[in-house]
């Protein structure tokens, strides 16, 4: 029988906090992040890996750092990957050489959605809830382009097919030094990216 899913009952807007800073080897890696509130994420245990076309390294050997790097996070955090039945989706995005427009996950064609009330306020940047009046505009945690270095995480909810959490650090990736340094350098940067993992239920 598959796990239920960690979407709660009454499905609420989403938050957005604007995290910790860390200081890095030579810059400092900032961590913003969003998240449905309506999800306890206390209920997710388990994930796969899925590909945002276009999105991901296109350096094998990058590639496959960025998720031994996440995935070694995710076992910290109590999560495991699981073939069938996964609860959540997990997905990366990075920009290498040159910025790239953040983008979402999609199935035949037709992208994902983001779950309600993820609209902006001028006083925040969002506002939550739900709104009626017209479809949800959608932001990045922090634009809507990634920034060299950055890396951007993606979960979704498998059953409810949105974005339940997204999370981007600064200056992830190392063009410079010996690859053990470099390797050094994603895995601390991977883990400030998960710092705020999970966000705390709202009261």
């Amino acid at each position: 029988m598959p796990p239920q899913t960690p979407r709660s009952f009454k499905r609420s807007g989403l938050i957005l906090l604007l995290a910790m800073s860390l200081a890095g080897m030579a810059k400092a890696q900032t961590v913003s992040y969003m998240y449905a509130a309506g999800v306890n994420f206390y209920e997710v245990r388990t994930y796969k890996w899925v590909t945002i076309e276009g999105a991901e390294a296109a350096d094998p050997s990058i590639d496959k750092s960025i998720r031994e790097a996440v995935e070694f996070q995710l076992t910290n955090k109590g999560l495991m990957k699981s073939a069938d039945h996964a609860q959540v989706l997990i997905a990366y995005q990075v920009s290498v050489r040159r910025e790239k427009e953040i983008a979402m996950y999609s199935v035949g064609g037709f992208a994902w959605g983001y779950g309600p009330g993820w609209l902006r306020d001028e006083s925040y940047g969002f506002r939550y809830g739900y709104d009626f009046t017209g479809a949800p505009s959608f932001s990045t945690a922090t634009d809507a382009t990634i920034p060299v270095g950055n890396l951007v995480l993606d979960m979704y909810d498998a059953s409810f097919q949105d974005l339940i959490w997204r999370a981007e650090v600064s200056n992830a990736l190392s063009f410079v030094g010996e690859p053990d340094k470099r390797w050094q350098h994603l895995t601390k940067a991977v883990a400030t990216l998960f710092g705020p993992y999970p966000p705390k239920p709202r009261k």
